[in-house]
């Protein structure tokens, strides 16, 4: 019992050790990332990347020309997008938000999008946060 304790132990110092955030050099980044970037940030380049690896999980942190910000998976599957001054683009956006702020917050943009458990948080050019769930309903507002 104690060797497997032992085992166990040292397994999460290594990986503990092994875990922060890592430069990355633009053209070693996964197929799927690189695709992402190209197909909904056309004129944008990739300023820099990082790889953000723990026990869990591994993505990678990139930054535009433009100083939008994108976290992504391997797998080109964005988690979170912060355009700073620029708006997200409405090709990463479910439709159903897209209609919502259209309908309800004329004359904003959606400046950052994240994914969360239970669906989406928007925040707009105006400051103000929106909650949807997974099927881009609107939940609530936060302010």
């Amino acid at each position: 019992m104690k060797k497997l304790f032992l085992l166990v132990a040292g397994l999460m110092i290594g990986g503990l050790a092994q875990a922060g955030d890592m430069m990355v050099n633009v053209g070693q980044l996964p197929q799927p990332v690189k695709a992402f970037v190209s197909e909904h940030f056309p004129k944008q380049k990739i300023s820099y990347a990082l790889l953000d690896k723990d026990l869990f999980s591994t993505k990678y942190e990139l930054t535009l020309d433009n100083a939008t910000e994108i976290e992504i998976t391997p797998k080109g599957e964005w988690l979170e997008i912060d355009g700073r001054k620029n708006p997200v683009p409405d090709t990463i956006v479910p439709a159903g938000i897209i209609q919502y702020v259209k309908v309800n917050a004329g004359g904003v943009y959606i400046r950052e999008i994240k994914r969360k458990g239970y669906g989406y948080e928007v925040e707009l050019s105006g400051g103000l946060e929106l909650k949807f769930n997974k099927k881009a309903e609107f939940l609530r507002l936060d302010d």
